[in-house]
């Protein structure tokens, strides 16, 4: 079709960029791009492996070429590459290594720093870094948004409300914002969360944390309040969390990829059975022991390169994730490729027995209790010994302190010291993600 070999020529000639924050243009191209971008995101999702390759390889070799001529850190770093076979050769990025280079002022690209959106993110992995997205991202970024949401069905008449704690730029057009930092909170303003959301038919954006919340107080309330879909982000939704809010909400539960550094990573489909990747937007690896990509099936680290931020480059950069490909093409017949997440690297540990642990499958039992339990934070402090801190709710209950216990003994041994501690908050530190697993003991994995 004439329409995708158009979509396929602009989305491998992405160069241009455009002054959006400036007098008419803001007005007038930001909104004709983002409908440009509506249109070709609709059609490129079915485009051919081969073609999302193509427009991937010319997308990384632009962001190569500009990264290295104007920064000087990337210079640097990608100093030796004139293949892109080089390019999956390189040591991929951390966050500590890109914090350092910040600090030293290596990064930011001056020449384009009135394109510069100031950002942070604490991260779950506790290294805080400071960063600009760029303006010339949030047209796409925008577009890439809207896919999602006509993926899980939304029309003219639906009310998008984001519960987070800021605003995503560019997103402040396509819903309202709830602010709210804090499950605790969300039970103080749930009264006016209410008012704005009766009557509506409504799709909702949130952390799990928030989620659980909320679904935990309309069990004992009943608001008029129609929940169309309810889209879960940054925070593990684990399969018995999503039946309990399906449960509740009365509602489909989506999965939603996105950190603050890259955004939109990837997002579930109706099937959702894995990731769909934004292929146009970013370049996603999971990459093995020697850096290098890893086949379909193949568990490893995550790493990610940003294609549309000039301004503070994210290149090979290791996010904290691990997962693999879905060899299986989806039934939905959308082609852009299916990654499962499995959960930060830093969430892996050494069972006693010398093998691999992972938090995602340890703490599967607090999870079927989700609807027992307001929140919880598990300390490693030795292989042996876990504290697990548990915000009870009204129905946990003596029998739930010994089903956790002796699933945590049959997960890491007979021998391991369980000690289960009920209080009444756990704080996190502001705007920031809530830490579920804390290892004091460094022999996490990498």
């Amino acid at each position: 079709m004439l329409s995708n070999w158009i979509s396929n020529i602009i989305l491998r000639n992405l160069q241009p960029r455009v002054f959006v924050s400036h007098g008419k243009l803001n007005k007038i191209s930001s909104p004709l791009l983002v409908d440009l971008y509506d249109f070709i995101f609709s059609r490129s999702q079915y485009f051919s492996p081969e073609s999302l390759e193509m427009i991937q390889r010319r997308r990384l070799e632009q962001i190569i070429d500009r990264a290295r001529s104007s920064n000087a850190f990337y210079g640097e770093y990608l100093k030796n590459i004139s293949t892109v076979k080089d390019f999956f050769s390189l040591k991929p990025i951390t966050k500590e290594t890109l914090r350092n280079a910040s600090d030293c002022g290596l990064l930011r690209n001056e020449k384009l720093k009135e394109f510069a959106i100031p950002q942070d993110t604490s991260g779950s992995t506790g290294v805080p870094l400071s960063f600009f997205l760029d303006k010339n991202m949030l047209a796409r970024r925008r577009a890439i948004y809207r896919r999602m949401l006509s993926w899980i069905g939304k029309t003219d008449e639906d009310f998008v409300v984001l519960l987070m704690p800021r605003h995503h730029p560019g997103l402040e057009s396509e819903a309202l914002l709830f602010q709210c930092g804090s499950p605790v909170q969300l039970e103080k303003d749930f009264g006016k969360l209410c008012s704005i959301l009766e009557n509506k038919s409504v799709i909702l954006q949130s952390r799990a944390s928030h989620l659980v919340r909320l679904a935990q107080i309309l069990e004992k309330n009943v608001p008029k309040i129609s929940f169309k879909a309810v889209i879960s982000y940054t925070e593990e939704l684990h399969p018995p969390v999503r039946d309990y809010l399906v449960k509740i909400l009365d509602a489909p539960v989506f999965n939603y990829y996105a950190s603050n550094e890259i955004t939109a990573i990837g997002q579930e489909c109706e099937i959702r059975e894995g990731f769909h990747i934004n292929s146009e937007w970013v370049l996603v690896e999971v990459v093995g022991k020697d850096c290098r990509p890893l086949p379909a099936g193949e568990r490893g680290d995550i790493v990610i390169t940003s294609f549309d931020n000039e301004v503070f480059p994210f290149i090979r950069y290791k996010i904290g994730d691990r997962g693999y490909w879905i060899k299986e093409s989806c039934s939905c017949g959308r082609t852009l490729p299916r990654l499962e997440v499995e959960g930060r690297d830093i969430f892996s540990f050494l069972l006693p027995n010398g093998q691999a642990g992972y938090f995602y499958e340890l703490i599967y039992p607090i999870a079927k209790l989700i609807s027992k339990i307001k929140q919880y934070q598990v300390i490693r402090h030795a292989p042996h010994r876990f504290t697990i801190r548990i915000v009870p709710g009204p129905a946990f209950q003596k029998g739930d302190h010994k089903l956790i216990s002796d699933k945590f003994r049959e997960y890491i041994g007979s021998s391991v010291d369980v000690t289960i501690l009920p209080v009444k908050e756990i704080e996190r530190p502001s705007n920031s993600k809530h830490v579920s697993f804390i290892n004091l003991h460094k022999d996490h994995l990498q």
